[in-house]
């Protein structure tokens, strides 16, 4: 159990999105990326309700279980109008390394859900346990009446899981401990 809600697996990532208004994927400070070829995690698939306003970090009530909505948190209608369902799972490319895919837009969630539901289900089966998928980003599609773009994608196979997506463990200062080897030195 996350008590004080600091299980933040992907805070610390650098992310990628894929922007549907401009048909491209970016990634911090709006730099594009030709992203074509991929590997995605699912052991890191997480969903949960965002809440993005301009200029601050985003707000992330993770569901219990993935896929599975919980509660709204906002605490007014108003909030809960401005908190978003959406994901996050981790993708590695060689050229921009691990990258932290998150959205709660239309689009792009339609897309995702497309490849991911694919995914999830061979990744229940033994001989891909602890794999990776490869995925292949094949365009997008600008549905009719909709001011949107869902990214299509291909599962090409499975791979071993790289290294890449092992999180490094936090550097821990530890001060040491002053070793009192008589007993009159306690101070309690």
């Amino acid at each position: 159990m996350d008590f004080l809600g600091m299980d933040n697996s992907t805070e610390g990532f650098d992310f990628i999105s894929y922007k549907p208004s401009v048909d491209k994927w970016m990634i911090e400070n709006n730099e594009e990326v030709d992203l074509v070829d991929f590997l995605l995690d699912p052991a890191s698939i997480r969903t949960g309700y965002f809440l993005i306003r301009r200029g601050i970090s985003p707000i992330k009530v993770w569901d219990e279980v993935p896929g599975i909505k919980e509660v709204n948190p906002g605490a007014t209608k108003e909030e809960k109008d401005q908190f978003k369902w959406g994901f996050s799972i981790m993708l590695y490319t060689k050229e921009i390394g691990v990258r932290d895919w998150n959205s709660c837009g239309w689009g792009t969630k339609q897309g995702f859900n497309a490849i991911f539901s694919q995914v999830y289900e061979l990744s229940e089966k033994p001989e891909y346990a602890g794999k990776v998928a490869w995925i292949k980003y094949t365009g997008s599609e600008e549905p009719p009446g909709i001011n949107s773009r869902i990214p299509q994608f291909e599962l090409v196979k499975w791979v071993e899981k790289p290294d890449a997506f092992a999180q490094p463990e936090p550097e821990v200062y530890e001060e040491p401990l002053e070793i009192i080897t008589d007993d009159d030195d306690v101070p309690f």
